[in-house]
């Protein structure tokens, strides 16, 4: 390609506006990753994968002194001294986190040496993303580096163990990631703050599934219509309140005291229970148990024990929703790999496929109705579940 050529395809990308579909901006990012293998240089390469968890500390570190939350106050361009003095660090410390930054494009950097919030600077600035800078430092960074001496030790089978974990290694800890988590409320919180911020974009069940269809008998206010399972702070339950008003009878947020406790104000239409889901569920016949997010955190044969606690409190009239993300069985997005791996060190757990579901389902005592995938290219899926006959 001639010096030309190269400047105007430059100049097009430069110019290039962003797509509003999520799913065009997907697949331009993935045409643009294969695209620079094309052009990529093995010494090039080699330091981008040396320097690679940078990427997460460098910003940790920067969201600790609160740069990107002052860039975005500031509506001119600061200078270091500025910087330096709001953040109260060394001005030589600064000037080393500022240029990475920039050069990342986290920040901007103008021919004057001051510094400006980027196209990418409000993400570093949301409350909910600097926590997972945080959750990332303190689990994601140890877990990785735990890996490769949790394969060696054991023979390089597969990581299918929640008592032995490269979370375990990496951390120099006995406990389990939950058991960790308990004895470390702060690192707790972050992860939670940090799950609740990515869960947003997922959108609301309903608005892939009308749950209405599931009801096909009028109800009381004692009818169990809705059961979140494991389901957190409540809002999922929140929000079927407010979609589903005519609904007479009782929407339920399951989850351990611990975490129920957190949850501040809330709408009395939504009752919250201490429930172990790996205890008999106590809330029977219900029109709809539902799950998101949960089973890809645990190994096969406690999914299956999960599904079977379902199954036993189902009637005729009931389904089981798993809301939850799956792998795909050829050519896998980056995104499903990444979890994938990040299941195997956290839980010895790992990313099931569509089939695989399926299995465990039948092995719960649990029919296989329709699957459904949202999120814009993601790898979430929706599966509804009804008992099997006797």
């Amino acid at each position: 390609m001639s010096q030309v050529n190269v400047q105007d395809l430059i100049q097009l990308l430069e110019s290039f506006p962003r797509p509003q579909s999520r799913s065009d901006r997907n697949q331009l990012r993935d045409a643009m990753h294969k695209f620079s293998t094309k052009i990529q240089d093995e010494d090039v390469l080699q330091h981008e994968i040396l320097s690679a968890p940078l990427r997460l500390v460098i910003p940790r570190v920067a969201s600790d002194l609160q740069v990107f939350e002052i860039l975005m106050k500031n509506k001119v361009p600061m200078s270091i001294d500025d910087l330096a003095k709001q953040t109260n660090s060394s001005r030589e410390l600064l000037a080393r986190i500022l240029r990475y930054l920039a050069s990342q494009d986290f920040i901007g950097c103008t021919p004057a040496q001051t510094w400006h919030a980027s196209a990418l600077t409000p993400f570093f600035a949301n409350h909910g993303y600097a926590a997972g800078l945080r959750f990332g430092t303190e689990c994601v960074l140890p877990s990785a580096k735990g890996l490769p001496t949790l394969l060696a030790d054991n023979s390089f089978k597969d990581m299918s163990s929640m008592t032995t974990t490269a979370f375990q290694i990496g951390n120099s800890t006995s406990e389990t990631m939950y058991e960790w988590l308990a004895s470390h409320p702060e690192v707790k919180v972050d992860f939670q703050t940090w799950m609740t911020e990515s869960q947003r974009h997922q959108g609301p069940i309903f608005s892939i599934l009308p749950l209405d269809e599931f009801i096909n008998e009028p109800s009381d206010v004692e009818t169990p219509m809705f059961v979140d399972v494991g389901g957190g702070d409540g809002q999922v339950c929140a929000e079927i309140r407010r979609k589903y008003p005519h609904w007479k009878g009782k929407v339920i947020n399951q989850d351990l005291q611990a975490t129920l406790m957190k949850i501040g104000s809330f709408p009395d239409t939504v009752d919250h229970q201490d429930y172990d889901f790996f205890q008999e569920q106590p809330v029977k016949a219900a029109k709809i148990y539902y799950m998101r997010n949960i089973l890809h955190n645990w190994p096969e044969d406690k999914c299956i024990e999960i599904l079977v606690r379902i199954r036993q409190a189902m009637d005729t009239e009931s389904v089981a929703i798993i809301d939850g993300s799956s792998i795909s069985d050829t050519n896998p997005s980056w995104y499903e790999s990444y979890v994938d791996v990040v299941m195997g060190m956290f839980f010895g757990a790992r990313l099931k496929t569509l089939d695989e579901y399926k299995a465990m389902a039948a092995r719960a005592g649990l029919e296989w109705e329709r699957s459904l995938r949202y999120g814009n290219g993601s790898s979430q899926h929706i599966m509804v579940l009804t008992k099997m006959s006797e």
